[in-house]
């Protein structure tokens, strides 16, 4: 049984290569709106760079990693059915798999529920969800305009589950698979189920969680009620992704982020975060992770502001210069402190006790000071 999952599993890979090459084939063919080459000059060619990037971020990948790396399968409603969203349930069926197009599927939210303080949805509160499936990449694949989406990309709400669900808050999700791969090829995957399907006793499973047979275009894998011998032992795919040496340039880690890891990377906006680690423990991974994120979810805010990547040397930059990229992301600037600061002319030397001074310890106590009473008061504080 897991050898034809597997292969429903990679025609279900192959088509989504396909829906790939045509979404860059639409923006291959997508002509930038004409104006006066005078007046409308720095529009035009913003619009063309645009262009451009659109392109490159729908590039099939370097061959080093399927087009998705997970699957979510969320757990029907109490009553045994699909949510009430008009899309399929966790069948697949004709049409593929169910992946919510919209707000779900997209971040955002959507026309039910509240979202938190900050906007954002909770993972088991993402409405549309129940009884539906995802696979997760590292960009949104589609097969035309309007479709349901055959990929959703790792930063949506939607994906969230996948790093922080545990068996003691399975956040809505029922099986949560893991996919190893060779290069661009899928190889083998792991099933982590984190609930049951809820049924009455001697009723059929939940559309999703049947006999094990796959569909046509594969996407239904039920569960047969639980029993089920994976590819790979369970664990043993992320153990072997997080173990697998390392060599060239830093790559991205999306499908290995651990939930603490996770939490820093969705941190609201708003925070200012320190990350602090032995080496090698991904702090810088992190870090690029972290940008990606804010990018997907406070895009027009940070294109306006820009994203600066500051690194200790040019060889440290050329190192992740992958990564950013890899996530979709080609707009952020990758520079050293020297590079910010090399058209500033030094005008004077410090004498020996004016250096030693400045590099005291207990300067830092008096910047501390001197930024605070630079800082405005917080609203409803009075002036000290």
């Amino acid at each position: 049984m897991g050898e034809a999952e597997l292969a429903g599993e990679r025609a279900y890979l192959r088509r989504g290569h396909a829906a790939l090459a045509g979404m860059r084939a639409e923006a291959e063919n997508t002509q930038v709106a004409g104006g006066d080459p005078v007046d409308d000059k720095v529009t035009i060619a913003y619009l063309r760079i645009a262009r451009q990037r659109r392109i490159a971020g729908l590039a099939d990948g370097d061959g080093t990693a399927p087009l998705f790396f997970a699957r979510l399968d969320y757990a029907p409603d109490s009553d045994g059915g699909p949510a009430a969203t008009g899309g399929p349930a966790a069948t697949g069926g004709s049409g593929g798999p169910a992946a919510s197009g919209g707000p779900a599927a997209s971040g955002g939210p959507a026309a039910s529920g509240e979202p938190d303080a900050s906007g954002r949805w909770g993972a088991t509160e993402v409405p549309g969800v129940a009884g539906r499936r995802f696979y997760l990449g590292r960009r949104h694949v589609r097969e035309a305009a309007g479709d349901d989406p055959l990929v959703v990309d790792w930063r949506t709400d939607v994906a969230r589950p996948f790093y922080r669900a545990h068996r003691g808050d399975p956040m809505g999700v029922l099986r949560r698979r893991r996919f190893g791969h060779d290069g661009a090829e899928l190889t083998a995957f792991e099933d982590e189920f984190l609930s049951r399907p809820v049924r009455s006793t001697g009723d059929a499973a939940p559309d999703g969680y049947g006999d094990g047979t796959p569909d046509a275009d594969g996407g239904d894998h039920g569960d047969k009620g639980g029993a089920r011998t994976a590819v790979v032992a369970a664990g043993g795919l992320l153990e072997r992704e997080i173990e697998r040496p390392r060599s060239g340039p830093m790559r991205d880690i999306v499908a290995t982020i651990q939930p603490e890891q996770d939490e820093i990377v969705r941190a609201e906006l708003s925070v200012s975060l320190c990350v602090q680690g032995a080496p090698g423990t991904g702090k810088t991974a992190v870090g690029l992770h972290r940008a990606a994120y804010l990018l997907f979810a406070h895009r027009e805010r940070l294109a306006r502001a820009g994203v600066l990547v500051v690194g200790p040397n040019r060889a440290f930059l050329g190192y992740i210069a992958a990564v950013l990229p890899a996530l979709g992301e080609f707009t952020v600037r990758h520079s050293t402190l020297a590079d910010l600061v090399d058209d500033v002319t030094v005008a004077g030397a410090d004498t020996l006790d004016a250096a030693t001074l400045k590099g005291d310890a207990r300067m830092a106590t008096v910047l501390r000071r001197a930024l605070h009473d630079g800082l405005p008061p917080r609203p409803g504080q009075s002036p000290s």
